[in-house]
């Protein structure tokens, strides 16, 4: 792994590795696994051995799909070491995919126009900033108010070109326009327009979204966290996360029109397949309604002959 990936990357195959290989845990769960590969070369790994792995992770209680993200983390592990996959095909652990939808119309209807006066500005920000970009995790430096359409010209250089760094026009909307002219004439001299303390980059703008999503009512209420917290009382709402705020976005622009090959560029997908994903389906009024101005115009006038 190399050194520009996030902290949490690195947390989810450390953990993969120290759960494979206990030696390297402080706290030496799994004794049998740490009898079988004591002092064993990485090139004697065998299929048996992951395939033990997997029932490791099934008694102590991972669930599936966290089960196959430790083996696909092993293994890219592995492969780092020149090793090829061992777990293969029908090998490996399966799992049932979640469907997640959108956010729900009303409650997305909520936050948008609840009262903000009791939530900081820069919540109402954060809500414009992912609504008007699909959640686009994006940093907008030097960009031109007059423009309506805002291109990343600054981004720190790797020695190579990541798929996350890619450059490409962003169009957004004029209300976005019109906040982040009145954001930058606030803070004329910081190089980031949403920027955290010190000068950095601001992570926690979807927290501050899930607060206004808490302050207008709009969480389901039944939520609950892993330190226990509820969704009624704390801004912990399930509902409110990036995968789905980018497919409410995805959702609401197709429907209003945008082909999904536009919006498959626009949401910097490799491949059609994956737009189509974020796409939620209509519900039965709003099929009804175009079916209806669909076929207006072959409904005979009143009086005419069947």
């Amino acid at each position: 792994m190399e050194e520009h990936r996030s902290k949490g990357t690195f947390v989810a195959y450390r953990r993969a590795v120290h759960l494979f290989f206990p030696l390297a845990d402080e706290t030496g769960k799994g004794e049998k696994l740490k009898r079988i590969y004591e002092n064993r070369p990485l090139d004697r790994i065998t299929r048996q051995d992951l395939l033990e792995f997997v029932a490791f992770l099934r008694s102590i209680g991972n669930a599936p799909r966290t089960i196959r993200n430790r083996v696909d983390h092993l293994q890219i592990f592995f492969q780092h070491q020149g090793l090829k996959p061992i777990l293969v095909g029908k090998d490996l652990p399966r799992y049932t995919e979640k469907k997640s939808g959108p956010i729900v119309a009303t409650s997305w209807q909520a936050v948008c126009t609840r009262d903000t006066g009791q939530v900081r500005p820069v919540a109402l920000l954060s809500l414009h900033r992912y609504a008007g970009t699909g959640g686009q995790v994006c940093l907008l430096a030097g960009c031109r108010s007059r423009r309506k359409t805002y291109t990343i010209t600054e981004h720190l250089d790797l020695g190579y070109r990541p798929k996350d760094k890619e450059e490409g026009s962003l169009p957004i909307s004029d209300l976005l326009v019109e906040v982040l002219k009145a954001r930058r004439a606030r803070y004329p001299r910081t190089r980031l327009i949403f920027p955290g303390k010190h000068g950095k980059p601001n992570g926690r703008l979807l927290i501050t979204l899930k607060r206004l999503a808490l302050h207008a009512g709009a969480n389901y209420g039944h939520c609950i966290n892993k330190k226990g917290r509820s969704c009624a009382f704390h801004p912990v709402c399930k509902q409110f996360v990036l995968h789905k705020l980018r497919k409410t976005f995805a959702t609401m622009l197709h429907h209003n029109g945008l082909p999904a090959q536009t919006l498959q560029r626009y949401l910097r997908h490799s491949g059609l397949e994956t737009t189509i994903k974020y796409i939620a389906d209509a519900d039965d009024a709003t099929i009804r309604t175009t079916i209806n101005s669909t076929f207006q115009g072959f409904v005979p006038s009143v009086g005419a002959a069947a």
